[in-house]
C-alpha cells in the first residue's frame, strides 16, 4: 500500500539517477572567471558583503554568497557542486509534481515532472556549474508557488530570494495577480501583490545598473583590454577598436523565431549547442519557424477554449519566462548567441506541463501513451547523448564547431584550452581559421603572437 502511494515520486527518483551516469570532474567557461579565479570572491571577508553598498555589492547578491560557502567547503573539487545541481534540479522535479497534482491530474503531473527531470535542454544548466543561479532561482519560484496559498509571508520570502539568486521570474508578479484574483478583496493579498511588484522594479533597475561585476572586477577587465591593445602595436588601431568578438550575421535577434526556437528544441531536442549561430537560417529553415508557430498558435486557442482555467496561467507562466530571454532586453550572452539552452530552464517547466495536458487528453488511451512512451524514450536517450557530450569542455566544444562553423570566438576559446595544455601547433590552427572569419580580432592576434613567441623561445 505504501510503495503504491507513491510509486510515482519514486518513479521519478530512480529516473533521476540517470543524471549521475554523466557527471564529471570539470569546470567551464565562465566558471573559473566568476568563482574559482574571482578575486572578489575569493577574497571577500564574509558572504554578506555583497548585499550592501560596497565594491563588493551586486545585482544578484545571494548567487555570490552562496558560492562563496561553497568555494570554503569544496574549494576546487568540482564534482561536488555538480552533485548539488543534480540534486537541487531533481528537487525541482518533486516540487514541480506536487504543485501540478493540486491543479491537473496525477498521471499529468507526473509526466510534466518527468519531462521536466529528464530532458536534454536541462543538460547545460545541470553540467554548468555557475548555472546553479538559474536552477536554484527556479527553486525559490517553485516554493514560493507552493506556499502562494498557504502562507503569504513564506511565498514573498521565496519570491525575494529567487530574485536574488536571478531576476529570471521577475515578470511573475503578474501571475501571481492573475492566481490570487479571487482574493484581491483581501488585504493581505493586496499588499503581498504590491511588495511583489515593487520587489521585482526594484531588482531590474539594480540589474541595469550594471552591477553584473563589482567594481573591482570592472577595473581588472578594463585593464586587461587595455594591456592586450597595446601589446598589438603592429596591428591596425582602427581594426582593434571597432571590431567586436564576431562578425554578427544579424544585427539584432527575432523575438518571434526565439521563441519558436525553444519550442522546436523542446518538442524535438536535436543538435543542441552551446553557442547556436546567430544566422536562425543555419538552425532551421524559415518555413519550420513559420509552420510550427503557426501550430502552436492552434493549441493556445484549442487550449482556451478548454474549461480549465489552470492550463490558461501555465501558458501565461510561460510568456512570462520568454520575455526576459526574448531580446526585448539585451543580455551579455548574446554577443555569443541569441539562444541558450541554459535559458530555456523556467520555460521547460510551463512546457512540460502543457504537452504532458495535451497528451493526457487525447481520446484513445493507447495513442496517448504511444506518444507519451515515446516522448519519455526519445528524451532519456538524447539527454544520455547530451550528458556525453558534456564530459569536458574539449568535447561541448567541438561539437559546437561541427554545427557552429560561423564562430570565430569558438575556435579562439578552443585555441586557448589547447595552448593551456601545452598543444601549441594545434592552438595555432585553431587561431588561422578564427582569422578567417575574423581577421582583426585583438584576443585572436593577442593569442597568436603570444603563441608565436613561446615557440621562439
Amino acid at each position: 500500500m505504501f510503495l503504491k502511494k507513491y510509486f510515482n515520486t519514486y518513479f521519478l527518483i530512480i529516473c533521476a539517477l540517470l543524471w549521475f551516469i554523466g557527471v564529471s570532474n570539470y569546470a567551464f567557461w565562465d566558471d573559473f572567471y566568476f568563482i574559482f579565479q574571482n578575486h572578489n570572491l575569493i577574497k571577500a571577508p564574509h558572504p554578506f558583503v555583497y548585499w550592501g553598498n560596497s565594491e563588493y555589492s551586486r545585482s544578484w547578491p545571494l548567487t555570490y554568497s552562496i558560492f562563496w560557502i561553497l568555494v570554503k567547503i569544496f574549494s576546487h573539487n568540482f564534482i561536488y557542486y555538480k552533485f548539488i545541481n543534480i540534486i537541487i534540479h531533481i528537487f525541482n522535479s518533486l516540487l514541480i509534481k506536487k504543485i501540478t497534482s493540486k491543479y491537473f491530474s496525477k498521471k499529468t503531473s507526473l509526466i510534466a515532472a518527468l519531462f521536466f527531470l529528464i530532458h536534454p535542454l536541462q543538460v547545460e544548466s545541470v553540467s554548468w556549474i555557475f548555472q546553479l543561479k538559474t536552477i536554484l532561482s527556479t527553486t525559490f519560484f517553485l516554493l514560493c508557488m507552493l506556499y502562494l496559498n498557504r502562507n503569504l509571508l513564506y511565498s514573498f520570502i521565496f519570491f525575494f530570494l529567487s530574485l536574488k539568486m536571478k531576476i529570471t521570474f521577475i515578470l511573475f508578479p503578474v501571475f501571481f495577480l492573475f492566481l490570487l484574483n479571487k482574493r484581491l478583496h483581501d488585504k493581505k493579498v493586496m499588499f503581498f501583490l504590491f511588495c511583489s511588484f515593487i520587489l521585482s522594479v526594484q531588482s531590474g533597475f539594480q540589474t541595469l545598473s550594471g552591477n553584473i561585476w563589482s567594481k573591482q572586477e570592472s577595473q581588472q577587465q578594463v585593464k586587461h583590454h587595455s594591456h592586450i591593445k597595446k601589446i598589438i602595436s603592429s596591428s591596425n588601431k582602427k581594426d582593434i577598436y571597432r571590431t567586436s568578438i564576431e562578425k554578427p550575421e544579424f544585427t539584432s535577434p527575432s523575438i518571434f523565431k526565439n521563441f519558436t526556437f525553444y519550442i522546436l528544441k523542446f518538442i524535438y531536442p536535436h543538435k543542441l549547442m552551446f553557442l547556436y549561430p546567430k544566422n536562425y537560417n543555419l538552425i532551421y529553415k524559415p518555413y519550420i519557424f513559420y509552420s510550427i508557430f503557426f501550430l502552436f498558435f492552434i493549441i493556445i486557442v484549442y487550449l482556451f477554449c478548454i474549461k480549465n482555467i489552470f492550463i490558461k496561467y501555465v501558458i501565461l507562466g510561460l510568456l512570462l519566462s520568454f520575455i526576459p530571454i526574448s531580446a526585448l532586453f539585451y543580455i551579455p550572452y548574446m554577443k555569443y548567441s541569441f539562444v541558450a539552452d541554459h535559458w530555456a530552464y523556467p520555460m521547460i517547466i510551463f512546457l512540460s506541463i502543457l504537452i504532458a495536458f495535451l497528451l493526457i487528453r487525447i481520446p484513445s488511451k493507447l495513442i496517448s501513451w504511444s506518444f507519451i512512451i515515446s516522448f519519455f524514450i526519445f528524451f532519456l536517450l538524447s539527454n544520455i547523448k547530451q550528458q556525453h557530450i558534456f564530459k569536458n569542455e574539449f568535447s561541448i566544444i567541438e561539437h559546437n564547431i561541427i554545427h557552429n562553423k560561423t564562430s570565430s570566438f569558438l575556435y579562439y576559446y578552443l585555441a586557448k584550452k589547447n595552448y593551456d595544455i601545452g598543444d601549441y601547433q594545434s592552438a595555432i590552427d585553431l587561431l588561422e581559421k578564427a582569422q578567417k572569419i575574423n581577421s582583426n580580432d585583438p584576443k585572436i592576434i593577442f593569442l597568436k603572437k603570444k603563441i608565436i613567441s613561446t615557440l621562439k623561445q
